[in-house]
């Protein structure tokens, strides 16, 4: 393997904040990969990359049989800017094809509502936001009331949070830039709108710290390896503590 490499291109990842402490899974696509992220994504490499956040200190924790690592960066102040994180489309080495959304008989199945979207970033922002305009509408009814009554934050300041994040996804991750894009032309919200709405977690903790109301929460990561399951194979886990409507 030679020439750069965007990590997405080998490897899922996935970011939960908690306070002072960005918290990241980085699990591969294929198990022969993993030896080359554990020379390449490295403490040294993931504080260099957030040295912008002034971390003080990156432990990285190594589960081999999974196989998988997590990074843990405490930094002095509000953890980051945006988390943005990819919820609406598998994006791996596949080509972008047509724009498509399939829904419904996955939530007979299941009782949970399943969106399937493909297409460019733009495209499947787009359908994801047509297919989930009136829940997209309803999280921003719920976060608005949320960050007013809870956090102190009129929607004009979480309005100007959001437009503040934007230069950075652009400059880093500009598919998720235009998928957002999407989601904001089929809702008619500003693109400001959407990007605070992947703030939000952001957006809360800081306003309760500059109000003096914050209280610990966070959601918890769990594992069991298949020794340990009644099939035999790994099972990965996560909650959400968040606030009991959400």
């Amino acid at each position: 393997m030679s020439g750069l490499v965007r990590l997405h291109a080998l490897a899922h990842a996935r970011a939960g904040d908690k306070g002072d402490t960005l918290n990241v899974a980085v699990i591969p696509y294929e198990a022969a990969h993993f030896d080359h992220l554990v020379r390449h994504v490295t403490e040294e490499a993931v504080a260099a990359l957030f040295a912008a956040r002034r971390p003080t200190a990156v432990r990285r924790y190594l589960l081999p049989r999974l196989p998988a690592m997590n990074l843990a960066r405490r930094s002095p102040s509000w953890c980051s800017p945006w988390s943005c994180h990819r919820r609406t489309a598998d994006r791996r080495l596949t080509p972008w094809q047509g724009a498509a959304v399939e829904r419904g008989a996955a939530m007979a199945e299941t009782g949970f509502p399943v969106v399937k979207v493909r297409g460019t970033p733009f495209e499947v922002g787009r359908a994801y936001g047509e297919a989930c305009r009136e829940r997209i509408e309803a999280a921003f009814a719920y976060y608005g009331r949320l960050f007013r009554d809870d956090s102190g934050v009129a929607w004009d300041e979480v309005r100007a949070m959001g437009a503040a994040g934007l230069p950075l996804v652009e400059r880093h991750d500009p598919d998720s830039m235009a998928e957002m894009a999407g989601i904001a032309e089929a809702t008619g919200r500003g693109l400001d709108e959407v990007m605070a709405l992947h703030m939000k977690t952001e957006i809360r903790i800081r306003g309760e710290a500059r109000a003096g109301t914050g209280r610990p929460e966070g959601c918890t990561t769990l594992a069991a390896l298949p020794e340990a399951t009644a099939d035999g194979h790994t099972i990965v886990g996560k909650n959400w503590d968040w606030t009991c409507s959400a």
